[in-house]
This record gives C-alpha cells, structure tokens and sequence, in this order.
C-alpha cells in the first residue's frame, strides 16, 4: 500500500515535471519563430 502510493506520486512528479518541459521547449520554440520572423 505504501510502497503504491509512493510510485504513484513519483510517476506523477515526472509526469508534471515532463509536461512542464515540453510546454518549455513549445513555447521556446515559438518564440525563437516570433524572432526570426521579426528579423
């Protein structure tokens, strides 16, 4: 039971932690296309 809920909450911090950087790199990426068409 215990051991569950800690791989449980584990997979979900990288789940989260995933999620948030390829929402990073999405939006970086943008970002870099905003710069060069402003170039």
């Amino acid at each position: 039971m215990n051991f569950n809920f800690f791989f449980f909450f584990s997979f979900n911090i990288k789940t989260i932690l995933f999620v948030k950087v390829f929402s990073n790199i999405k939006f970086y990426k943008n970002h870099l296309k905003y710069c060069v068409i402003r170039l």
